[in-house]
């Protein structure tokens, strides 16, 4: 942690296997631990653990992104090739991306009241609201996307296929 010129480091009391990803907001760090299927979430000190390895709603396989949005947990549940949502206790709320045929669920990026997917092998970003909706699809320009991030009106993805990341400038 660089904070004020200084920099310290965050003990975490959980034994990693490949962290994939993390999210901050305010105090609160949520990190994607991916060979352990588990997100840890730290929080006022705190260490706790959401999800474990399986593939019903609630559990994770291979998480590879999370996102911190207000009381939400964002996950990117990888080769159960969807998002799941949680509350910061860790109770499941709800499954997005089972119907559009996810391949791998890979990136996410939360912006506005839009949650942004990247899906490596179906070659493509998907848009959703938080109830799950289907707002929009991106394809065509993707080669096994992994990554996907807005900023000022730019969406940028990642391209592991073709070591590129593609821009769409109108969102």
């Amino acid at each position: 942690i660089f904070e004020q010129g200084n920099i310290r480091y965050l003990a975490i009391d959980a034994a990693l296997d490949a962290p994939s990803a993390v999210s901050v907001q305010g105090e609160t760090i949520a990190l994607a631990d991916f060979y352990n299927h588990r997100i840890i979430l730290m929080k006022n000190g705190a260490v706790s653990q959401i999800g474990q390895e399986g593939r019903t709603d609630g559990l994770l396989y291979y998480p590879t992104d999370v996102e911190l949005v207000g009381d939400k947990v964002i996950v990117a549940d990888a080769y159960n090739n969807r998002v799941q949502i949680f509350d910061q206790d860790g109770s499941f709320q709800k499954v997005i991306g089972w119907r559009e045929d996810i391949k791998v669920a890979t990136g996410l990026e939360v912006f506005e009241d839009k949650i942004f997917v990247t899906d490596y092998y179906g070659n493509r970003v998907l848009v959703y609201d938080f109830d799950g909706v289907l707002l929009q699809i991106f394809e065509g320009e993707f080669n096994k996307p992994t990554d996907v991030l807005v900023r000022s009106g730019k969406l940028y993805v990642t391209n592991y296929g073709e070591n590129s990341i593609s821009v769409f400038v109108r969102l």
